[in-house]
């Protein structure tokens, strides 16, 4: 299902005598022969955690047990992250072998007279971006591919908090072309854009205009902003990934809701579930961790939880006043 590079993998370890692995959920099944590789240079553990993007790497995890390098697998590279130096980092982007060409075509029949077409993907299928391209390019359609402002992303390559390859685009396309499994990756490109997009999914050969998803969870998203508006007590969270902790935020954000007379709490969390928020027994959450997070996961969370640069919609800005693409 993927290309694990084990070849490459192998040379960049060299040397190490213990290997953290860490990957996504649904790229975990499909680990088996690169541990089997990696376990002839050293010792290998696999790490259980989840692992949300190149944000997430697991610095922690390695030095508790002692790994002096993590293979991090599934993302391009990091993420508002400086690599340590005592651990090497081996990114695997993990190139999915599923081709493109059923759900391309299932775009064309949706697309109708649509002439201007923008092409955008996950990590897993960068290297698919010239072929659906060149099937667009065939029925006559224009076809944009979008380039993100950090340039260690590939070209038309998005991920959850970067969709500025859609942005630089969004004024020249009719619609856009999201080649990435689920609805995640297309979801934040309309979020952000308010362009017509489709998740092109390789693994179903299927192509779905996200508007209808994007609409319902914005509806939900509303919802826990105006209870969050009404909340006297709230949590910011804090987060201890790598690539998500921004506690100056979170300080700024207690400084301002204490202000405005409400009582705020800060919240360290790894990983943040309704669980673990239901338990702490406050009203509302600023979210400073993922920025997709609070609008993504809203239904699953159970309380209102909404990103810290929407606060002033806590604190008062009339929330008729917002807009979608304000959500992260």
């Amino acid at each position: 299902m993927y290309d694990l590079e084990v070849g490459r993998v192998l040379a960049e370890v060299e040397g190490s005598s213990r290997i953290l692995v860490q990957a996504p959920d649904g790229i975990k099944p499909y680990l088996g022969e690169l541990l089997d590789a990696l376990s002839r240079v050293g010792e290998v553990l696999l790490s259980g955690s989840h692992a949300w993007g190149g944000c997430d790497i697991a610095v922690e995890e390695a030095r508790r047990v002692g790994a002096e390098c993590i293979v991090h697998v599934g993302h391009h590279g990091p993420v508002r992250v400086e690599l340590p130096r005592d651990i090497r980092v081996v990114f695997v982007p993990a190139y999915c072998r599923a081709g493109v060409a059923r759900a391309v075509e299932s775009a064309l029949d949706q697309l109708g007279e649509c002439e201007r077409v923008g092409l955008l993907c996950s990590i897993q299928h960068a290297r698919e971006v010239p072929r659906a391209a060149e099937i667009r390019r065939r029925e006559g359609v224009e076809v944009a591919v979008g380039r993100a402002g950090d340039p260690r992303m590939a070209a038309g390559q998005v991920i959850g908090c970067d969709v500025s390859a859609a942005v630089s685009i969004a004024g020249k396309v009719d619609a856009f072309l999201v080649v990435a499994g689920g609805f995640f990756h297309a979801a934040g490109v309309y979020a952000k854009t308010g362009t017509r997009t489709l998740a092109l999914d390789p693994f179903r050969g299927s192509a779905v205009d996200v508007e209808e998803y994007v609409r319902r969870k914005y509806a939900l998203h509303l919802d826990a902003l105006c209870k969050a508006s009404e909340a006297r007590e709230l949590g910011v969270i804090v987060c201890t990934k790598p690539g998500q902790c921004r506690l100056a935020e979170a300080l700024r954000a207690r400084e301002l809701l204490e202000r405005a007379g409400r009582r705020a709490r800060l919240v360290v969390l790894g990983d943040v579930d309704g669980e673990r928020l239901a338990n702490l027994g406050l009203e509302a959450f600023v979210n400073t961790a993922c920025p997709r997070l609070s609008f993504d996961d809203q239904d699953r969370l159970g309380v209102p939880v909404v990103w810290v640069g929407e606060l002033e919609y806590v604190l008062g800005r009339e929330i008729s006043e917002h807009e979608l693409r304000e959500v992260f």
